[in-house]
């Protein structure tokens, strides 16, 4: 099959992709409050511009120019481009607790090149993240992500760069793999950076090569320390399905209680709650279950204590009803049937080998 090269500038900004309010898949707060992503391909030959509203759904235009591409498909959370012949294909993702681009072509070589990804992880904290992707005996490489943070609380977040890892089986398929995980304040974000090729053109759509970056994070933030280091006052600020923003003031004390007070709702009257006390902390439901926070101390197995803090605002918006069906309290005193606690997964799409879950 002839070797096409990627030459194209894909940018999402305002503009004529109209995606129905009512069919909006929204996204997690830690995914929405990024604001979006850059990814420069092919020393930025190839430019991806992905720009998210308020609750992380895709904004209303997109705009392809250069390398004859087409919109061939759109839904409420994905934008798919292809070129005339089907060879090349590029989807633009945002869901839940995930934000990605990703490029499939004919060959490795066409994704061989060195490659910039760029988001604020957090407020004013900006990372740009460089790789490089090889090919080797047919197989891909990609170097160890470089990582340079800007802004003014760059010098607060914690960065964990994980070796690349090569895995090939005997189905002639092959992937590299990088991890890049970003920490401020108890907040995790994790950046996925992949390169798979299936050397066994029988048909399928997986024949060729793909480079997948996705961004996870969910809004759940952790705090390890003592209950006398972590006691002071917090207060917990979420954005609910219709725009109003919500916030709720609790108290951590020495001696591991929690005491919390009433909602504080922007638009008074227009929003019901319902509160539950659990063992050292608390749960808000919002709108029969529409949206919730959970907060808890609780002492691990090995001594430690934890304060979590986890909350399911923006991500339920426009997927029916999410009624809370809390029939006993796990280790965190949350059971929830839309949490990703299925089978071997881990929590952040992937299953316990760090394989990608596919549940999008």
């Amino acid at each position: 099959m002839k070797r096409r090269s990627l030459v194209l500038v894909l940018a999402i900004v305002a503009g004529s992709l109209a995606v129905p309010t009512a069919a909006m898949a929204n996204t997690t707060e830690a995914i929405a409050e990024t604001g979006g992503m850059t990814l420069a391909l092919l020393g930025s030959s190839v430019t991806v511009n992905v720009t998210l509203d308020q609750f992380g759904n895709l904004t209303d235009s997109v705009g392809v120019i250069g390398g004859g591409f087409n919109e061939t498909s759109a839904s409420d959370h994905k934008v798919r481009f292809a070129t005339a012949d089907g060879v090349t294909k590029i989807d633009v993702k945002a869901k839940k607790g995930k934000l990605s681009a990703s490029v499939r072509s004919a060959a490795l070589d066409d994704l061989k090149g060195d490659h910039v990804w760029s988001a604020e992880v957090f407020e004013d904290a900006t990372a740009e993240v460089r790789f490089t992707i090889s090919n080797v005996a047919g197989d891909p490489q990609l170097s160890k992500p470089v990582v340079t943070m800007t802004g003014a609380n760059a010098g607060a977040v914690v960065v964990t760069v994980k070796e690349p890892s090569q895995e090939t089986d005997d189905d002639d398929e092959a992937e590299a793999k990088a991890t890049v995980v970003f920490t401020m304040d108890g907040f995790t974000k994790t950046l996925l950076i992949k390169v798979e090729v299936d050397h066994d053109d029988d048909g399928d759509d997986d024949h060729g090569a793909k480079l997948k970056v996705e961004l996870r994070g969910k809004d759940r933030q952790v705090l390890a320390d003592s209950p006398e280091k972590l006691a002071k006052a917090y207060t917990w600020d979420g954005l609910l399905c219709d725009g109003t923003t919500v916030s709720v003031a609790y108290v951590v004390h020495p001696d591991g209680t929690v005491t919390f007070a009433e909602p504080v709702f922007a638009s008074p009257g227009a929003h019901s709650f319902e509160t539950k006390a659990l063992d050292n902390g608390f749960r808000v439901s919002f709108d029969e279950g529409e949206a919730r926070l959970t907060v808890q101390l609780k002492q691990k197995d090995d001594g430690t204590w934890q304060l979590k803090v986890d909350s399911k605002t923006t991500e339920r918006c426009g997927y029916g009803d999410h009624k809370d069906d809390h029939k006993g309290d796990d280790r965190y005193g949350d059971h929830h049937e839309d949490d990703d606690h299925q089978g071997d997964r881990d929590g952040d799409g992937h299953d316990k080998n760090g394989r990608d879950d596919h549940d999008d």
